[in-house]
Parts: C-alpha cells; sequence; structure tokens
C-alpha cells in the first residue's frame, strides 16, 4: 500500500531544472574557416541544454580568435584558434589549438568544451 503512494508522490514532485548559462559569445574569426567556425559554435548554443548565447549583461565569456595558420589568406588549409573563457573579467580558461580544414566541427566542440570545463571547475 505504501509502494504505490510512495511512487505516486515521487511521480507528481516537480522536476529540478536548471537554466541555462548566459554566455557572451564574442568572435574575431577572420577568413572563410574562421567565418565557418563562428556559425558552428553559434549552432552549437542553439542546441545547447546548458548554455544561452547573451547580450553584454553575462557574468561568463567564451572569446574566440583564429588567424590563417596553413595555406594562404585566400585559400586557408588550417587556422589556429585561440579559446578564452572569462567569469566577471577573470581568466578561467585559456586553450590555444589547430584546426585543419576538415576538423572544424571539431574544433567548435572543443571550445564548447572549454567553456563547459570552465564553468563545471567554477
Amino acid at each position: 500500500m505504501i509502494a504505490p503512494l510512495l511512487a505516486l508522490a515521487l511521480a507528481a514532485a516537480p522536476q529540478q531544472t536548471t537554466a541555462p548559462k548566459q554566455v557572451i559569445f564574442a568572435c574575431s574569426c577572420d577568413g572563410n574557416l574562421g567565418g565557418h567556425l563562428q556559425s558552428v559554435i553559434r549552432d552549437k548554443f542553439a542546441l545547447s541544454p546548458r548554455f544561452k548565447v547573451a547580450p553584454s549583461d553575462a557574468r561568463w565569456k567564451l572569446s574566440i580568435i583564429t588567424t590563417v595558420s596553413s595555406g594562404s589568406e585566400s585559400d586557408p588549409t588550417g587556422i589556429a584558434i585561440s579559446i578564452v573563457v572569462t567569469f566577471d573579467g577573470f581568466l578561467m580558461k585559456h586553450s590555444l589549438v589547430a584546426c585543419g580544414r576538415d576538423r572544424i566541427d571539431q574544433c567548435a566542440t572543443d571550445a564548447m568544451t572549454a567553456l563547459d570545463q570552465a564553468v563545471n571547475s567554477h
């Protein structure tokens, strides 16, 4: 008798949900590969249950800077990516990643992982 009532009470209990963290996303992403990286990261934010791109008043910030590391400016084959995560202006994480043309999606995932690690360690 108690077990069915307990199951009913647990099922009726409100589920605790966490609102997504508001994050400022800034990208100085030059050229075709940098622009593609920026688009993929924005897509990942749109699909993320943990993070949401915010206007300029959020405490967390993900800053990305790219530069061509191989090939030419007009036909790059790779980019160097600086990934910086700050909280209230304080550096929480910095990574430098080399990313080939065929790894842009993975490098965008790496940027989101850096953000996730910084938030989880805070």
